[in-house]
């Protein structure tokens, strides 16, 4: 018994008495946030919005909740994000 709080331990210090749950919803709003607004710590990556959206669609997809995010939304916002020609470029 001893070895096994040992080997606990040394693994990350959680005896057998511990246990982390995993928090999806969480998560889940958390990468909805992330769509929406992104954190004040984050406000330095405001032109690496589209990448961070990448990552938050991901992470909701991994957490089967993309049903979440209204995605005709989503299409939109990424769709004016383009830049169109003008009549004078050719």
């Amino acid at each position: 018994m001893a070895a096994s709080t040992a080997l606990g331990e040394a693994e990350g210090g959680f005896g057998d008495a511990e246990r982390l749950d995993f928090l999806k919803e969480r998560h889940v709003r958390f990468f909805q946030r992330c769509l929406q607004i992104l954190p004040e710590r984050c406000s330095s990556l405001e032109t690496s919005r589209l990448t961070i959206a990448f990552f938050a669609l991901s992470g909701l997809d991994m957490l089967d909740s993309l049903d979440v995010v209204k995605k005709e939304d989503i299409i939109e916002w990424i769709y004016s994000l383009q830049v169109l020609p003008t009549e004078d470029s050719e």
